[in-house]
């Protein structure tokens, strides 16, 4: 599903409202198919994270957090750290976008913690650049 989600990033750049729509769509036939398996939860908080996104860049920022949570509850119950760290940070982006700078920095710690857990470089360095801007 790296694809999917590629595909899903060029569309909400672009065309938010049209990406939200697609997500949201995915999400409930997710929920009706192959219910449980662990690829259909994966695949699940991959599209909350880009129905999230879409919900961010038309700034709907509350529905973006509750996408973003949404996605990090999955992350949580898979073990998917790569998927933790990069929620954190989007969870991050969106508080701070919110002017919740203490909240934000503490999201962005802590997926900054895991990053270095899993020797993420590229995503250390993201994430200190969101603590830094």
């Amino acid at each position: 599903f790296v694809g999917v989600h590629t595909l899903f990033t060029k569309i909400y750049t672009a065309q938010p409202v049209r990406a939200l729509l697609l997500a949201q769509g995915a999400l409930d036939r997710l929920r009706t198919e192959s219910a449980g398996a662990t690829w259909t939860k994966q695949m699940t908080g991959c599209f909350f994270v880009d129905a999230g996104a879409a919900c961010r860049v038309v700034g709907n920022l509350r529905q973006a957090l509750e996408y973003y949570e949404a996605s990090l509850s999955i992350d949580r119950a898979t073990g998917d750290q790569h998927g933790q760290a990069d929620t954190l940070n989007n969870l991050g982006n969106v508080y701070d976008a919110l002017g919740e700078l203490p909240r934000a920095i503490e999201l962005y710690e802590q997926s900054l913690a895991i990053k270095r857990g899993t020797n993420n470089r590229p995503g250390q360095a993201d994430t200190l650049n969101n603590l830094g801007a």
